[in-house]
């Protein structure tokens, strides 16, 4: 009997499956808190310049952390994918999409944001760089979520009935 690719997987190091799950579950759940608990509460109890100055004091360690949690993850995805077939390699592309997603806002959008924050001739720049940072959180938050949806499916062996 031949094993299937997700027991490929499923004989990965078990180091390397506990900080896949890890890192995909604290990236989802840091991105989740701040994109639905800390901005809203703060865009609706302060006023609007007041909120924007403490997210702006929390966005540098927000998206530093969450890169290094990516590309921790980077590392653990990867080592499933050399064993585990087509299903964890799409995985691993998925999470590398996601990955660079968060390096591109944390690397080039968020700092050119900080510089121009509060400058009046570049409030335009300002809320496009705002805007595709909003698509690229969506992208994070969106792959993130269809992994953790997939979760059972990834561990599962072909010839397992659900």
């Amino acid at each position: 009997m031949e094993q299937s690719q997700a027991s490929c997987a499923a004989h990965a190091p078990a180091w390397a499956v506990a900080l896949f799950l890890a890192s995909l579950s604290l990236w989802m759940g840091a991105a989740t808190f701040f994109s639905a608990g800390v901005l809203p509460v703060l865009f609706t109890q302060l006023e609007p310049g007041e909120a924007g100055r403490v997210a702006a004091l929390l966005f540098p360690g927000y998206f530093r952390a969450g890169l290094a949690v990516a590309l921790v993850g980077c590392l653990a995805v990867a080592i499933l994918a050399r064993g585990g077939g087509r299903r964890w390699q799409a995985v691993a592309a998925l999470f590398v999409a996601m990955t660079l997603a968060q390096a591109w806002a944390t690397l080039v959008i968020h700092p050119e944001m900080a510089t121009i924050r509060g400058v009046e001739d570049k409030v335009e720049r300002f809320q496009e760089l705002h805007h595709l940072s909003v698509r690229l959180n969506g992208v994070v938050l969106g792959g993130g979520v269809a992994l953790l949806a997939c979760g059972g499916l990834l561990f599962r062996r072909r010839d397992d009935r659900a």
